[in-house]
């Protein structure tokens, strides 16, 4: 050990914890090069020595896709994304082991240090049950119930599942166990400001917003995908005014919409294949 043990763990811990950030971005990202050099010479290194097994082990993770060229540019990026994100769980994963080592003696500390969700990281441990918060779009809803089935998920749809002598939300709160929520956003209400109402605009149903916010509480926003439809005159309907900022997709052309979702579910550990879009 080059470092004083305390330090070790801190300077890992620091590495660990900001692999999920860099899932929201990609390998040619500032971020991303940044975090790979310093982890291999301002942790690694620095740690066992540049020379050590730890430092060969870490740059032969491979985060750039390198198998066959494909045609289809969206299968492509697909592809890329999918090698980046399991280059950083296996990232995760070696780093966890060297924490181990360097805090041999407290593996019970270790564990509960780092707070990295593993979960996000490891698709089998996430749950196969996908949430889809809906309005009143049947169509939509049925489209997305049959994409995610033909990834081998299972959509959650509340209104067909049984009562059984529940209240509404004794039902959301029973049924809310999985691992991904994907909002419909389609412009099912009018609304405005109660000063505005001479522009009414369209927007989701309240259920559909409170659904949406509890989802991002529960599983946080890189575990939630949201679909926005137009309205009849192509404009899209308002959202929630807090969530500006955060990523979502239009739901226009049909293959694009399916590609956006499931690049977002790859991101969030899932292991679903381009290949099942028709």
């Amino acid at each position: 050990m080059q470092i004083p043990d305390d330090q070790a763990t801190r300077l890992i811990l620091n590495a660990l914890a900001e692999i999920p950030r860099l899932k929201e971005r990609d390998v040619n990202s500032p971020e991303f090069k940044i975090w790979l050099s310093h982890t291999k010479m301002g942790v690694i290194a620095k740690v066992f020595g540049a020379k050590s097994i730890h430092v060969q082990e870490f740059d032969a993770i491979s985060y750039r896709h390198t198998g066959r060229t494909v045609a289809d540019a969206i299968i492509a990026e697909l592809a890329s994304h999918r090698t980046y994100i399991q280059g950083l769980a296996d990232a995760s994963y070696l780093l966890t082991a060297m924490l181990k080592e360097v805090n041999e003696n407290q593996p019970t500390e270790i564990e509960g240090a780092h707070t990295i969700e593993s979960k996000n990281l490891a698709s089998e441990e996430l749950s196969n049950r996908i949430f889809v918060v809906h309005g009143r779009d049947d169509g939509a809803k049925d489209s997305v119930a049959r994409f995610l089935s033909l990834l081998g998920l299972e959509p959650v749809i509340l209104q067909e599942m049984p009562n059984n002598g529940r209240t509404i939300i004794e039902k959301f709160e029973d049924f809310s166990d999985v691992g991904f929520a994907i909002v419909l956003c389609t412009p099912d209400d009018v609304g405005a400001l109660a000063s505005e109402t001479d522009s009414l605009k369209r927007r989701p149903r309240q259920n559909v917003i409170f659904e949406w916010g509890f989802f991002v509480g529960k599983l946080g926003r890189g575990s939630v995908a949201a679909l926005i439809k137009d309205d009849e005159d192509g404009q899209e309907p308002v959202r929630p005014s807090d969530y500006d900022g955060v990523m979502h997709y239009p739901m226009r052309a049909e293959r694009q919409w399916k590609m956006d979702v499931l690049k977002e579910l790859q991101s969030a550990g899932y292991d679903v294949d381009a290949n099942r879009i028709p």
